[in-house]
């Protein structure tokens, strides 16, 4: 039909250097299967105990994918992620 595809990402997830105190922290919030990925590529495994709350399903199996044992989801809404 004449149209030429060009794919082109328009966007790219770069992870800053950090670290966290985790000392005495029962659970930490995932608002993105990108958040995930960026707690496991800069601290690796999950500490043991910790629990992870995640805004949806994708972002939740990323966190079993990267070693979390206790994982829930709020099933895609942040406003219920606050109330989970």
């Amino acid at each position: 039909m004449g149209h030429e595809v060009l794919v082109s990402p328009l966007m790219d997830i770069a992870t800053r250097d950090f670290s966290l105190d985790l000392d005495g922290v029962q659970g930490v919030l995932f608002t993105s299967a990108n958040g995930v990925r960026a707690f496991a590529d800069r601290l690796g495994a999950p500490p043991s105990g910790l629990r992870a709350f995640a805004v949806g399903p994708a972002s939740a199996q990323v966190a079993r994918d990267a070693g979390w044992t206790s994982v829930e989801s709020a099933g895609g809404e942040v406003s219920d992620l606050a109330k989970l």
